[in-house]
């Protein structure tokens, strides 16, 4: 099973440094030379990282394993949130702000609505959740991931 090493970055975020397949160096050495001096830095089995790296700002060391923090998740989710509201808005904001000749504001000012609304729901969604498979299926239910 494959090592890796883990530490708190100075940025707050967890560093994760594999190790090239191809070293000579023991993990013990790689850490030497790639934690910051007077880090702290755990060494635990690459298979205990998260699956994907969708909440990899919400990393955490628990123990032998790299968790996602759900506080965090949150923050990030409705970062992804917000975006894929952004771009569901762009069309019909367009057709507000130009006054696109043959564009019908009422029916764009519906479509934002409408989105806001949908937007709403995934927010209370998140802020509700209390794991991250819950914080996970509500924002793909949105299309935000």
């Amino acid at each position: 099973m494959s090592k890796v090493i883990t530490y708190l970055h100075s940025s707050g975020n967890t560093a994760v440094v594999i190790p090239s397949p191809n070293t000579s160096l023991s993990i013990e050495e790689v850490a030497a030379k790639s934690v910051p001096a007077g880090v702290d830095y755990t060494i635990i089995d690459e298979a205990s990282l998260p699956n994907d790296r969708v909440f990899r700002g919400a990393w955490k060391v628990s123990g032998s394993r790299v968790v996602e923090d759900v506080a965090k998740v949150k923050e990030i989710a409705h970062g992804y949130r917000r975006q894929h509201r952004s771009a569901l808005f762009s069309p019909y904001d367009q057709i507000i702000a130009a006054q696109v000749p043959n564009g019908n504001p009422q029916a764009a000012e519906q479509a934002r609505e409408q989105i806001r609304a949908n937007d709403a729901a995934v927010q209370t969604s998140i802020n509700n959740a209390a794991t991250v498979a819950e914080v996970r299926a509500a924002l793909v239910g949105y299309g935000a991931i």
